[in-house]
């Protein structure tokens, strides 16, 4: 996880007043705003709406990577990026590594009854507005949920600016996550829900939610005579222990790539991971080996070079091993 720069990110959901806060929270800190919509629209000539429309979400995305990089050259901007732009985990490890992430949150009726007023075409949820909301709200809770603040955003946009103000103030989290999500368990013993977190910092803060979500009560006693309370590490481990039941885990880089991703982007992940560089050709070759992906037949062309094939995780793969993923034994870094 990437230490938070001396930015600051607002993030959320269409309607949820990234462009209108962001410019007041950055007349109040005396800093610069980019909005990635208006960098998109410089580069290709046309409004960002008008692009997705016209090339496809794919081709948006790769365009709005590179608005992101744009965006966060300056190391004390104010960015909102697009309400889509944190479904890449790349992208949000770049923003994330910008500075602080601010969620501005607001119930879906209040999205849309502000989208419906200001008219700006938005081609993600032509159709069935509502409908369309709601699932992008699901699909992209797991990004949104891993930001460091979370803001009310239903309030006038004064009031919220001023909200974000006061987060940016305030003392820095050790808590900080890439993502956050609630899945399904599917098993008839236990909670219906599993968490999946991943992130530094964490463990203290998931065992105290997971708590607050079974009715309990956490507390540390420490006397003379139970000194290991003394060691907040093995009170954890013991906590964790005891509630192991109730979590369920799943293999990260399954959790953080997009449905269909370049073996390049993979390969960047895992470095991430690992803390390490990766000779390319080995692991590509351990890739090949293990038959953890396969090739869709469609290429990703936002690469800036030739085309890159697509892949994603064999299904098999992800139903039938109780820890699928790649191995690194024995990694070598490239030089």
């Amino acid at each position: 996880m990437p230490e938070p720069g001396g930015g600051l990110v607002l993030v959320g959901l269409p309607g949820s007043g990234k462009t209108t806060v962001g410019r007041l929270v950055a007349e109040r800190l005396g800093r610069p705003f980019v909005d990635t919509d208006d960098l998109i629209a410089a580069g290709v000539g046309m409004p960002a709406a008008e692009y997705l429309r016209a090339r496809g979400e794919e081709a948006f995305r790769a365009v709005e990577g590179e608005a992101i990089r744009d965006a966060v050259a300056d190391p004390a901007a104010v960015v909102a990026p697009g309400a889509g732009a944190l479904a890449d985990p790349l992208v949000r490890w770049r923003l994330w590594e910008h500075g602080r992430a601010v969620w501005l949150r607001a119930p879906d009726r209040t999205l849309l009854a502000r989208l419906a007023a200001d008219g700006t075409p938005r081609p993600l949820l032509e159709g069935a507005p509502a409908e369309r909301l709601a699932e992008l709200a699901e699909r992209r809770a797991p990004f949104y949920r891993a930001a460091d603040a979370v803001i009310d955003a239903g309030p006038p946009p004064e009031r919220v600016a001023g909200a974000v103000v006061a987060a940016v103030d305030a003392p820095p989290s050790v808590d900080r996550r890439l993502f956050d999500a609630e899945e399904p368990r599917h098993h008839p013993i236990g909670p219906e829900r599993a968490r999946i977190v991943f992130g530094h910092g964490v463990g203290s803060g998931v065992v105290g939610e997971a708590i607050d979500a079974i009715g309990g009560t956490a507390r540390l006693v420490a006397d003379h005579r139970a000194a290991m309370a003394l060691d907040h590490r093995r009170v954890l481990a013991q906590a964790l222990g005891r509630i192991r039941g109730k979590l369920q885990y799943r293999p990260v880089v399954f959790e953080l790539l997009p449905p269909e991703f370049t073996l390049g982007a993979l390969q960047r992940l895992v470095e991430a991971l690992a803390g390490a560089r990766l000779h390319t050709g080995n692991f590509r070759r351990l890739l090949d080996r293990s038959g953890v992906v396969e090739g869709v037949g469609r290429h990703h062309t936002g690469t800036g070079g030739r085309p890159a094939e697509l892949h994603r995780f064999r299904r098999e793969v992800v139903l039938e091993r109780p820890a699928p993923g790649v191995g690194l034994p024995g990694m070598r870094t490239a030089g």
